[in-house]
């Protein structure tokens, strides 16, 4: 019996120190999002996918420094028209992955998401020397399949980062450059579709001959990725200061 009373004393006191009411109080759901983005979808190839230390990567470095949650929908050999032997983005629906995590999971007991889906890719696609025509257009519809029903998800296309072709000159088996498939990149952006991220500055001659950058002249060591991370984030971080509106929101 006693043990009885000194629990409901215990019970009337905790009531009392907090006014009456249950310690716990759920926090209001946000309506609006944060001035931040808390959600990154990456859809990359190997250099997205990969690091030559298997550990650090752009993706790991964003969910570890910008307390952010990261999903990152790359994987080597990733293309963005596909062919007729092999899928790419488009063929394979990667929009739809977007769409279900952009779309579909919100709860609203959390903060509102606020996305931004990166997406680097036309390496492959100039190495297995896909048409700058049929690359376009593919992009252009991907792009398009992307849902964006208000300003939370923002959409940003990535100039495919200089690599050892760009200095070698080399062209692929339609006598195309690399340079040619950025420019096609930078054409996508102009339908107003995505946010166009240049690269072109972002790492020097240099940077290919030290092998804790670039040690093969295409994909990230440890400090390529910092690189990358640290010159994308800032990017972000001015289009969301600066933006008068999203496109396609």
């Amino acid at each position: 019996m006693k043990k009885v009373l000194l629990l409901a004393l215990t019970i009337m006191l905790t009531a009392c120190s907090s006014g009456g009411s249950l310690p716990f109080k759920s926090q209001d759901p946000a309506s609006k999002t944060n001035g931040a983005f808390n959600q990154y979808i990456i859809v990359g190839d190997s250099i997205m996918d990969m690091s030559s230390d298997e550990l650090t990567t752009t993706a790991s470095l964003i969910l570890l420094e910008e307390n952010a949650s990261v999903i990152n929908i790359s994987m080597a050999g990733q293309t963005m028209a596909g062919s007729n032997l092999e899928g790419g983005a488009e063929k394979d629906g990667v929009s739809g992955a977007i769409n279900y995590l952009t779309l579909h999971g919100e709860n609203s007991f959390v903060v509102r998401r606020n996305t931004a889906v990166i997406v680097l890719l036309g390496h492959n696609d100039w190495f297995h020397s896909t048409s700058e025509d049929n690359f376009f257009h593919s992009y252009v519809r991907f792009l398009e399949s992307i849902i964006r029903p208000n300003d939370s998800v923002s959409v940003f296309c990535v100039v495919p980062v200089i690599a050892a072709w760009d200095h070698n000159d080399l062209k692929n088996s339609n006598n195309v450059t690399y340079e040619a498939f950025r420019d096609v990149v930078r054409r996508v952006a102009r339908t107003g579709l995505c946010n166009l991220i240049e690269t072109s500055n972002w790492f020097s001659e240099e940077d290919f001959h030290d092998p804790r950058i670039i040690p093969d002249g295409v994909h990230f060591a440890a400090g390529g990725h910092r690189i990358f991370k640290e010159h994308l984030i800032h990017e972000l971080r001015k289009y969301l200061v600066n933006r008068p509106g999203l496109i396609g929101g």
